[in-house]
């Protein structure tokens, strides 16, 4: 994108600027010319903005936006692109759990330090009604339909206080019983359901460690087993594959550095295999699988900033690649296989913590190249002149501002002075966005 100054229009006539508008296109046409159609779009935006919240996709096709230091519930129709208020929960929840149950209705369980009070919401009425209480306050836990429409709750933690307790909801009596208790108490952790019907619960943290361990519950038998270690991880993520491994990735590791690390735990034998790690470190986030058995990992805490960039995981190749990212930064957001395909990300916060309200969906199958980014991109208002450049470029009425720079697969490779962006690069597609700014960078191309 290349910026004229107001001398050199003046002395321009509108043949030279026609002229010169139709060269701009060709050269965007040819430069862009590998783009497909846009993988991430906004939608239509929450009513009230939340985070640490939870998205329920209901048998309706609908998702149900729960909590998230609010009462207030909203409901997304995708035929629509529309969110409706429902009633408000009773509780006042955020890192509560919303279990969709094999009847339809939603089971909201914790999500305050004080009170153990849930409630079940049911689509059909738009309703919240209150159901049996657990036996602990808890955040920070998990909560897994298993296959015979129990709901098990794992650990969490109450006032810094963890858990290794858990307990299961029978949703025929409507309470809540004490099962076996984990090995080590634990909060932060995933917990996923596998092919045979047992849980696997990773990683997380309590109040003296970051943990590296695995948990296998069996509801037949009621009990828990080592599932061994992997990487210390905790506000990581994790997703059952097609083929009945178990993808976990990211999160923070000792120290609080972000990882970028990855790996798949083989139920058939109980082992814990290497896999391709992440394109970006990332924490806070969230992973889905998509609709073609990919797994995406949209947003996060980077190693500084919120993330926007997005990537997806082949299991067959065990690597990661990058899509199209997304126009606003986030994390502690929710994300939602749609039954159509497309996946809804909704809410979270800011790098300053401020909560968003605004959504983006994503075209499954559609979406960028990985070198590939929006003409979006250029919606902070920033151009550099001449763009493309051969040497070096500028960015007009901000030579003395520090600007990052990355290359195409988000790695920081400089930080330049605005009137010398560039300089001592080699050719090639770069991102480039003010220093110690949370926005989306915008394109630029060295020739040589």
């Amino acid at each position: 994108m290349s910026c004229i100054s107001a001398t050199k229009r003046k002395k321009l006539g509108k043949g030279s600027l026609l002229k010169i508008a139709i060269s701009a296109l060709f050269v965007f046409l040819l430069l862009f010319s590998r783009q497909v159609s846009a993988g991430w779009t906004f939608v239509d935006t929450l009513q009230v903005a939340r985070s640490r919240h939870r998205a329920t996709l209901l048998p309706s096709g609908k998702v149900l936006v729960s909590g998230g230091f609010t009462t207030a519930c909203e409901v997304y129709d995708p035929a629509l692109n529309h969110w409706s208020l429902t009633d408000p929960m009773h509780v006042n929840g955020y890192w509560h759990t919303a279990t969709l149950l094999q009847n339809g209705q939603a089971l909201i369980a914790g999500g305050s330090y004080t009170n153990p009070y849930c409630e079940l919401y049911d689509p059909a009425s738009g309703m919240f009604t209150p159901t049996d209480s657990m036996h602990h306050s808890r955040i920070h836990h998990t909560a897994t339909c298993l296959p015979d429409g129990r709901v098990l709750v794992t650990g969490g933690d109450s006032a810094n206080v963890y858990y290794a307790s858990c307990e299961i909801y029978d949703t025929v009596s409507g309470t809540w019983s004490y099962t076996d208790s984990m090995s080590t108490p634990r909060g932060y952790h995933t917990a996923t359901l596998l092919q045979d019907g047992r849980v696997l619960v990773t990683g997380g943290a309590n109040q003296s460690q970051y943990l590296n361990s695995a948990e296998l519950y069996d509801p037949a038998q009621g009990r828990w087993t080592s599932a061994g270690t992997f990487f210390s991880a905790f506000y990581h993520a994790a997703a059952l594959l097609d083929n009945g491994k178990v993808l976990v990735a990211g999160g923070f590791g000792q120290g609080g550095s972000v990882n970028r690390s990855c790996m798949l735990y083989n139920p058939a034998n109980g082992r814990w295999e290497s896999t391709g790690l992440m394109q970006r470190p990332r924490a806070r986030f969230d992973i889905v699988k998509m609709a073609n058995g990919q797994v995406m990992a949209p947003c996060g805490r980077g190693e500084n900033l919120t993330e926007w960039s997005c990537e997806i995981y082949n299991p067959s190749s065990g690597q990661w690649s990058f899509t199209d990212s997304l126009h606003e930064t986030r994390e502690l957001f929710s994300v939602t296989l749609l039954q159509d395909g497309r996946i809804l990300v909704a809410a979270g916060r800011d790098y300053q913590g401020a909560f968003r309200a605004t959504c983006e969906l994503y075209e499954s199958g559609s979406g960028l190249e990985q070198e590939e980014i929006t003409k979006a991109s250029f919606r902070t208002g920033l151009c550099a002149s001449p763009d493309p450049f051969v040497g070096y470029t500028v960015v007009p009425g901000h030579s003395s501002e520090r600007f990052v720079l990355y290359d195409i697969s988000g790695r920081k490779v400089g930080i330049f002075k605005g009137d010398r962006i560039g300089f001592g690069l080699s050719a090639g597609v770069y991102f480039l966005k003010p220093e110690g700014q949370d926005i989306k960078p915008i394109r630029i191309v060295k020739l040589r």
